[in-house]
């Protein structure tokens, strides 16, 4: 059975229609593939500078925390290493004798029989130190006022260097 010329031309005509339609519709997901795979393609290099900056800061980090932890541990040993003068001796031996654990710095002062100012600036310098530790007289209290006690590493520094037993 023969076709219909015209049938025929109209069907290669719709198939020369239809591919030509795909083709500019592949063209145009082609052009939108492209673009998308250049934007991605700006971003992936954005994010390759990006950690090359974060691992340059990571180094400087890293390299900064070995030499704190350095200072901190020279820091540690050398605390235990420290002479202190007699005064902040004699204030660590005293509240390491009282049987309360929270004095105020007029009763040492007073006890030592020395002069309040010193007293405080020993105590400060005991505090840095980590050697006493002074909490508020009262809770909520903002007053330069402060109990003090004798710290774990006072108590330490008595018996290393044998001052009690």
């Amino acid at each position: 059975m023969k076709s219909n010329p015209i049938t025929a031309l109209y069907d290669l005509f719709g198939k020369l229609v239809i591919e030509h339609g795909s083709a500019v519709i592949q063209e145009k997901h082609i052009a939108l593939l492209k673009e998308q795979f250049a934007l991605l393609e700006k971003e992936n290099t954005n994010l390759k500078a990006k950690i090359q900056i974060l691992e340059a800061e990571n180094q400087d980090i890293k390299q900064k925390n070995g030499i704190l932890i350095k200072k901190i541990q020279t820091y540690e040993q050398s605390s235990h290493a420290i002479l202190l003068d007699t005064g902040e001796v004699d204030i660590l031996l005293f509240l390491a004798k009282q049987e309360r654990s929270e004095i105020e710095p007029e009763h040492i002062a007073q006890s030592l029989n020395t002069n309040l100012q010193i007293i405080h600036f020993h105590l400060e310098d005991l505090q840095m130190k980590r050697l006493v530790e002074a909490r508020p007289i009262a809770p909520f209290d903002h007053s330069p006022r402060r109990f003090w006690s004798l710290a774990q590493e006072g108590r330490r520094y008595l018996i290393k260097h044998k001052l009690i037993s």
